[in-house]
């Protein structure tokens, strides 16, 4: 994958204020990290901006990804079954669903989940998604990269 890791970029209001990440990570699970801890990481930043929705159905996916909070980061075999290929043939001959549990992601599991709910047409099930995978959704447009200082 070109991409290594996303999240989703939310604006909350007080007593949060400014923009944050959520995002999906090992050994953590789903968490909220204010946006100015992304920058001291000093790696350029993609930004991608959701056009299929009006700003009602982006509300529908943030609200999705801050429900998933405290979710877990997924599991090893998750992993096995959306990666490897002898998983992936052995969940689809055992006819075993693509995501072995629904409350935990990895992190472009999560942005493809959050999407998915609000609307948007995946053309794999998002525990099938890289980080890369997401990047080339119709629904989303590239609008620059962010260096960090």
């Amino acid at each position: 994958s070109v991409f290594s890791h996303v999240g989703i970029a939310v604006r909350l209001p007080a007593p949060f204020e400014g923009l944050h990440v959520v995002e999906s990570v090992e050994p953590v699970g789903v968490r909220l990290v204010p946006f100015a801890i992304w920058e001291k990481w000093r790696m350029p930043i993609d930004a991608y901006r959701v056009d299929q929705f009006t700003d009602a159905g982006r509300e529908v996916m943030v609200r999705f990804a801050l429900r998933a909070l405290g979710c877990p980061y997924a599991s090893w075999r998750q992993f096995v079954r959306s990666w490897g290929l002898i998983g992936r043939r052995i969940a689809k001959t055992l006819g075993l669903p693509a995501d072995s549990d629904g409350k935990r992601f990895f992190c472009s599991e999560l942005v493809a989940d959050a999407l998915r709910y609000a609307g948007a047409n995946l053309h794999a099930a998002p525990s099938r998604m890289s980080p890369g995978d997401v990047s080339l959704l119709s629904c989303l447009r590239h609008v620059g990269r962010v260096f960090p200082k």
